[in-house]
């Protein structure tokens, strides 16, 4: 992308309609490192709204001293927003040398809804220095006292040694939590692993047989998201809910109690897990929105009902969830263990804007999946997730990335090599450029999803065009091609282009609240036309 074209979404980022400054916003952390230096001279030298989105978006490209730079003198911006953000993305950094000018920001900041963002901030560099920082900093508000107890947290030692008990069973249902619209990739691979077919309860929940144990879940199944044990069920909780009257929270509070009461597994937590007391957990309420006034009541009655189990209420360093959900009809008590750490994605050692949500991935390459050898080809590799989760499959195939992002190559290497993958080249080019693609059994793909914008739409449909066009010259016959993209109207205009590539399945996955499509289509011998194009246009 041209330095003019860049320049011109760091302009749309002080547009008046939000939808159109977050699309700019989410195009710029596509581009990567090209549109750093842009961003660091929008934070020092744009209008307050431009010099606001600047601060939020520096702290997602990457550690970078110019923008680390730029984000320490945005603390004395006179707009307070900005300040807030720069104290935001300094945290997010994580980097010690920003330390000092937080805890300086932190004195003199006088407006009371800046001040929390840099305490938590603080707490998120962690360490010895930044509980340090705190000695002589006295809360302002409630707001402030909260985040000063969650940045002490952060700060404080890691929790000791907790571990399951050798040969004790969970007292509850077992439960996997799966990407919605890939449900049945994930059923194939726990009876791929030895688990059995679980059942499918409702969309992204699959239900294990009892004789599965929580922690030989997490390991063996990259294809979830989490293991977790219903531990009771209770009432709705939909007359609590914001804006359906209410009693202040201590009826929502009692209902909550009481269904906590009634968790077996929870009480006896001991039995079937070691740990020295206190366990820390992590609350949440999800499915519903209710008063403030009405949460905290329902946190203060959860303390007072679990600190004598030897539980206690910590916003990090907690070794599991619980997790209130409510339902339209019943709300369930969730326990999701996270004393384990999750080593499933070690590799990913950098990643870059708009990178695909590695459980997506693994479902994504088990469904291109067509043979124990060959060539698998990314065409818009970014971080090299999908073919990393591909070759994991078959170590026996080799794998080729192709990105036109620096930034994107860079990261796509250093994966690659930290997941030890001994036939893998990541090139810089162009996708759109037919001299780069070679032939291949599989094509995979994260396209890119655009911003709305009429410049960026033409480019994206151009893309996606040519990206099918090279696809169905290089596909050996009887590969596979497998397109993921929010842009169901684009690629579904490019195959309908491409009758050579017959549609095998069309289908809606819910990734971090977007919809998106994915379109997976082969290589017939016999040139059989199977209407692509019709297809495509019913179900875009």
């Amino acid at each position: 992308m041209t330095g003019e074209k860049i320049s011109d979404l760091i302009r749309l980022l002080g547009s008046d309609d939000p939808r159109e400054s977050k699309s700019a916003g989410e195009a710029l952390l596509e581009l990567g490192e090209p549109a750093l230096p842009y961003i660091t001279s929008a934070l020092r030298n744009g209008s307050a709204t431009v010099r606001k989105a600047a601060a939020f978006l520096a702290g997602r490209m990457g550690k970078n001293e110019e923008a680390e730079a730029a984000l320490q003198n945005a603390l004395s911006d006179e707009e307070p927003k900005v300040r807030k953000n720069a104290a935001v993305s300094l945290g997010r950094l994580r980097s010690q040398t920003s330390l000092g000018q937080l805890r300086n920001a932190l004195n003199r900041e006088k407006v009371a809804w800046v001040r929390p963002s840099m305490v938590l901030a603080i707490g998120m560099i962690g360490g010895s220095e930044a509980r340090a920082a705190f000695q002589d900093v006295i809360p302002q508000s409630d707001v402030e006292s909260e985040a000063m107890r969650k940045a002490l947290f952060r700060t404080d030692s890691p929790p000791s040694a907790v571990q399951w008990r050798a040969n004790a069973g969970v007292l509850a249902d077992v439960f996997a939590t799966s990407p919605v619209g890939l449900e049945d990739v994930s059923a194939e691979e726990a009876v791929s692993c030895g688990l059995g077919r679980p059942d499918l309860l409702r969309p992204g929940l699959l239900r294990f047989d009892r004789t599965i144990h929580l922690k030989d879940i997490m390991p063996r199944l990259r294809c979830v998201y989490d293991a977790r044990v219903l531990l009771a069920r209770g009432p709705s909780l939909k007359a609590f809910a914001k804006g359906s009257g209410g009693d202040g929270g201590s009826g929502l509070a009692s209902t909550i109690a009481t269904i906590v009461q009634s968790a077996k597994a929870l009480t006896d937590w001991s039995s079937w897990i070691s740990a020295e007391t206190p366990l820390g957990y992590r609350f949440s309420l999800q499915e519903i929105r209710v008063p403030e006034s009405a949460f905290k009541e329902t946190l203060r009655r959860l303390r007072a009902e679990l600190t004598p189990l030897g539980l206690e209420d910590r916003p990090t360093n907690y070794s599991f969830e619980l997790i209130v959900e409510a339902g339209r009809e019943s709300t369930d008590l969730w326990l999701k263990p996270s004393f384990e750490p999750d080593r499933r994605f070690a590799y990913r050692k950098t990643d870059v804007g708009a990178s695909i949500n590695p459980v997506v991935a693994a479902c994504l390459a088990r469904l291109v999946r067509t043979s124990a050898s060959g060539v698998v080809f990314d065409p818009t590799c970014g971080s090299a997730t999908l073919l990393i989760e591909r070759s994991l499959l078959d170590p026996g195939i080799c794998v080729r990335g192709l990105d036109v992002s620096p930034t994107a190559v860079r990261a796509a290497r250093e994966n690659i090599t930290a997941s030890r993958i001994s036939h893998a080249l990541i090139e810089h080019g162009d996708a759109s450029d037919p001299r780069y693609w070679k032939p291949c059994r599989e094509v995979i793909a994260n396209l890119p999803f655009g911003v709305r914008t009429r410049i960026q739409d033409r480019d994206l449909v151009s893309l996606y065009l040519r990206v099918v066009e090279n696809t169905a010259s290089s596909l050996e016959f009887g590969g596979r091609a497998l397109f993921y993209t929010a842009n169901a109207a684009a690629i579904g205009s490019a195959l309908a282009r491409k009758p050579q590539l017959t549609m095998l399945d069309h289908r809606t996955v819910n990734s971090g609240g977007l919809r998106v499509s994915l379109f997976l289509a082969t290589k017939r011998k016999d040139n059989r036309r199977a209407q692509v194009g019709s297809q495509c246009a019913r179900r875009a």
